[in-house]
């Protein structure tokens, strides 16, 4: 069984969590409304919880309750039950099924994954998510091959971890609200920086060396970013001229300091030249109209040695960009991108959700040039490791 660690020691840490969670609430509008851990439970409200469990609390876990009885979506949708919750019901079911189903659908797989004898009635709910199973907390009761009683796990896909108790599982919880709440108060994108950048914003030439940067650390075994010195100001004229005075201005900025760019996160950035001549834009759309071909025939195929339905036809690909007003941007495999002539956004042309209603509103859209390729830079960042700016 996990020891106790003192009350003193509990009271500190759910205090930090406190603290964190608060810094989360004020600059993270996914973090609101603010959440408190409940009052610690009484004596008889833990041994209601221990009749109903039909055995004695870990002594560890019940440290825990007499100081903070369960917390409310302490982080993001997950939350710590309380003594009502123990032994009954609908949380508490549910969490027990949900462990049941994970393993029974992962045939043994994510027992041996943690390394333990596959039997749910030895793990009990401890935590539960509004995020169907994901993140569900859960308490080995007994000793067993692989675990002690009081070591706890969260329920996730590939992630295959025994925390030796409640307390070291949220020591590092802190740690992670912790980089949150810090990024939240930088703002945006602020995380490859290391500073606020709404009020020290990096320039174009600054966003471009730090995705060639970040891209290489995030992949270091793909081609490194190519980079082209920048178009000058009479060619920008020029095919501002040609695309009718419709190039954005981001866009524009960003073709002055690189015309073109190949990054393998990002596809191909048009340069001036291609978006002069077309060839590389029309060769994107002959591959992706006949990736398109093979995935409806592949699914004709499927659909007629095994049964079922075949993907719906599409339009062609080249009338279904034409649904929103764009310049060309950038092609990736079987992906194109184009630059909003309403708004300045870059839109993936096939995606977007003019194309591709869906019955809760969103865009596929991250926001006009700069912001998309700050967004970029933020997603390498976190594949690289999130190394210090």
């Amino acid at each position: 069984m996990a020891e106790p660690v003192g009350e003193a020691a509990w009271r500190n840490l759910i205090d930090r969590l406190v603290v964190q969670r608060g810094r989360l609430a004020q600059h993270d509008e996914l973090h609101r409304p603010m959440t408190y851990p409940r009052p610690g439970a009484s004596e008889q409200q833990l041994q209601a919880a221990e009749a109903r469990l039909g055995l004695p609390l870990d002594p560890h876990y019940r440290e825990f309750l007499s100081v903070a009885d369960g917390w409310e979506l302490y982080y993001l949708g997950y939350s710590l039950l309380g003594t009502g919750d123990i032994g009954a019901g609908a949380r508490w079911q549910s969490a027990s099924d949900a462990v049941k189903e994970f393993s029974e659908s992962s045939e043994g797989y994510f027992a041996a994954g943690l390394g333990v004898d596959e039997d749910p009635d030895n793990w009990q709910p401890t935590g539960d998510t509004d995020n169907g199973y994901d993140g569900c907390l859960y308490q080995f009761v007994h000793d067993a091959p692989g675990c002690q009683a009081g070591n706890v796990f969260e329920l996730y896909v590939g992630v295959d971890t025994i925390w030796p108790d409640l307390y070291t599982f949220l020591t590092n919880q802190l740690a992670t609200l912790t980089r949150w709440a810090v990024s939240a108060e930088l703002g945006p994108h602020s995380d490859p920086w290391g500073r606020d950048i709404r009020r020290e914003p990096p320039s174009m030439a600054d966003i471009i060396a730090k995705l060639a940067e970040l891209s290489t650390r995030a992949a270091p075994n793909d081609q490194p970013a190519q980079l082209h010195p920048g178009a000058s100001q009479t060619d920008l004229d020029a095919l501002d001229e040609k695309l009718g005075g419709t190039l954005h201005p981001e866009h524009r900025e960003l073709l002055a300091t690189t015309n073109g760019m190949s990054v393998w996160s990002l596809g191909r950035i048009l340069s001036v030249a291609d978006l002069h001549d077309g060839v590389v834009w029309c060769e994107a759309l002959t591959r992706t109209q006949e990736f398109e071909d093979r995935q409806l025939r592949d699914s004709l195929l499927m659909a007629e040695m095994y049964g079922g339905s075949p993907i719906e036809p599409k339009a062609p690909v080249a009338e279904r960009i034409t649904q929103i007003p764009a310049v060309p941007f950038a092609v990736f495999p079987a992906e194109l991108y184009g630059v909003d002539l309403r708004d300045g956004h870059v839109r993936n042309l096939l995606s977007d959700e003019i194309i591709t209603p869906t019955p809760i509103p969103r865009s596929t859209s991250e926001g006009t040039v700069r912001e998309y390729l700050l967004s970029q830079c933020n997603r390498l960042w976190w594949q690289a490791g999130q190394p210090t700016p």
